[in-house]
């Protein structure tokens, strides 16, 4: 939380690295959170914000009891707006900016799928967060 700073200086994450380095802080930030009995209730990347190269967590309403066994409500959202966008980036060489352009949500877990070669869906990763998640449209 930030008490009396001055907020000119926060940014969005818009590179890959930037990206890259908010999802890790957004996961981190939640195993965190459950060692105390809170989850996130989304995993909105506008949530995470930069100070200089520091990432920070800016959305405390977003914060809520942990349910013991309860799945993480912010998974998808999470994939669409972190790790899809990186995917993305990674095995097809897109870059996701242009993508945010014309979708404020993130890239689509079916559209994802449509553009990764075979060989990307047999990797073991790709293929539990991408392969599985979500039906075709």
């Amino acid at each position: 939380m930030l008490r009396g700073s001055n907020l000119a200086g926060i940014t969005v994450a818009k590179s890959e690295q930037s990206r890259k380095a908010a999802a890790l802080f957004h996961l981190d930030f939640h195993l965190e959170a459950l060692e105390y009995g809170i989850a996130l209730s989304d995993a909105s990347a506008y949530n995470i914000q930069f100070i200089g190269a520091r990432p920070i967590f800016i959305d405390t309403l977003s914060l809520r009891r942990y349910r013991p066994g309860e799945l993480w409500a912010g998974h998808r959202q999470f994939c669409e707006q972190f790790l899809n966008p990186l995917l993305l980036r990674a095995l097809v060489g897109v870059s996701h900016n242009a993508w945010y352009r014309g979708t404020q949500e993130g890239i689509p877990t079916s559209d994802l799928r449509r553009l990764l070669r075979s060989r990307h869906k047999l990797s073991r990763n790709v293929l539990t967060q991408v392969g599985f998640s979500a039906p075709e449209d």
